[in-house]
């Protein structure tokens, strides 16, 4: 699978150096992609936490379910 982004703020959100907040892309086949704003203090280690789920880009408003092509 292969993930477009709409915009280079999400870019930049779905791949944080620092710590912040940033977005957590999951993909299943049976329910199809799932994205998560998170904020964390280090993101070298695993995701632990629960986010918050988004459908639409927080900076221009695309559907992010349209991000992720087969």
């Amino acid at each position: 699978m292969d993930l477009s982004y709409c915009c280079a703020d999400l870019e930049r959100l779905a791949h944080p150096k620092q710590p912040g907040l940033g977005l957590i892309v999951v993909i299943r086949s049976r329910i199809g992609p799932r994205f998560y704003l998170m904020y964390q203090n280090d993101w070298n280690v695993p995701a632990a936490e629960a986010g918050i789920q988004v459908k639409f880009c927080p900076y221009c408003g695309s559907e992010l379910a349209g991000l992720v092509r087969q």
